[in-house]
């Protein structure tokens, strides 16, 4: 077993990775409070996750639609297997604000996230690929709302969660400048890196610094995570399942279907292709075949594709979407 495995096995700093994973600018103390240790217990089981390589970095996840895009979408590709290393440069280099691609072993084979200032941009993407790539197939799906829930991770428990539905009612853009870009920036790369540290890089004043991350945050612009190694605490590999309901059923009713079940994590509603998108955080191979056979017996569930991917060492990645609907966490 090593250092960090033994480390996971601590329920305390499973917590602690939880609260984090909530809330990455948590201080020692406030999380010292929740889970009843001091600030410096709390810090030194820290240091040691950190070096054992359980805790991996911190990063932010953001609220495109605020910041003025359209749209964020899914693009899967079924590429010619000799050409998958070439596409996947291809499309780093070409396309804007991509995530990914993405390898799996399932029909398609590459999997992209774009970020559209214009929704219109998405077909001259996908022509863009048909025409320079060796594509045998390509599907896409745009996200209309997303529900990003870390809390139903089985192996990291927060608190329980009431899910929603609502919506925020201010559907304004956020005017940011080059200076909230940069804090940004900066967050990805680090969510737990000191103001001080932001404004000398910045060349602005650390309360100013401050104000700004606080005021991205209360927008619901930004959220801070902590990223782990979701491998060392017993996970190994994701899977994701898209999903087309027929026109007779509710797409929420199915939704609600599927929020109970242990380690969805991601869930989005789309338009395209797909009607559902949900991503599930799995243990072994059975655990996703089992999952699938759930989420394709709820009734008006048409179509699945099955899209299983491996695991990265920094979880959640920089920068993806976070929730655009309501949470509630409920303190126990």
């Amino acid at each position: 077993m090593t250092a960090a495995e033994s480390l996971a096995r601590d329920k305390t700093n499973i917590k602690i990775i939880g609260l984090l994973l909530d809330n990455a600018r948590r201080t020692f103390e406030e999380i010292g409070k929740e889970v009843g240790i001091s600030k410096n217990a709390v810090w030194n089981r820290y240091k040691e996750m950190t070096q054992a390589g359980l805790i991996t970095g911190a990063t932010v996840q953001i609220n495109y639609k605020k910041l003025g895009y359209d749209a964020v979408g899914t693009l899967l590709l079924d590429v010619d297997m000799p050409q998958i290393e070439q596409a996947s440069k291809y499309i780093k280099a070409r396309v804007p604000d991509v995530f990914g691609p993405f390898s799996s072993a399932s029909r398609y084979n590459l999997r992209a996230v774009v970020t559209l200032k214009n929704i219109s941009e998405l077909g001259r993407i996908k022509d863009e690929l048909r025409k320079s790539l060796a594509i045998t197939e390509i599907s896409s799906s745009i996200w209309t709302d997303i529900w990003f829930t870390p809390e139903n991770l089985s192996l990291i428990p927060v608190r329980p969660i009431a899910i929603t539905d609502k919506k925020s009612s201010d559907n304004s853009i956020f005017d940011a400048d080059k200076l909230d870009f940069d804090i940004i920036k900066e967050l990805a790369e680090d969510s737990r890196k000191s103001f001080r540290c932001m404004a000398k890089k910045l060349d602005v004043s650390v309360d100013t610094v401050s104000r700004r991350y606080e005021k991205l945050r209360e927008e619901g612009i930004i959220a801070s995570r902590i990223q782990f190694d979701p491998r060392k605490i017993g996970y190994s590999g994701f899977a994701q399942f898209y999903l087309r309901i027929m026109p007779e059923y509710d797409v929420d009713a199915v939704i609600s279907e599927i929020f109970p079940i242990p380690d969805v994590f991601y869930i989005m509603k789309c338009k395209g292709d797909y009607n559902i998108s949900a991503m599930l955080m799995v243990k072994s191979v059975q655990d996703m075949l089992s999952t699938g056979d759930f989420i394709a017996g709820i009734k008006g569930t048409k179509r699945t594709e099955t899209v299983a991917s491996e695991i990265m060492a920094k979880w959640p990645i920089p920068r993806t979407y976070t929730s655009t609907l309501v949470r509630n966490l409920i303190i126990t």
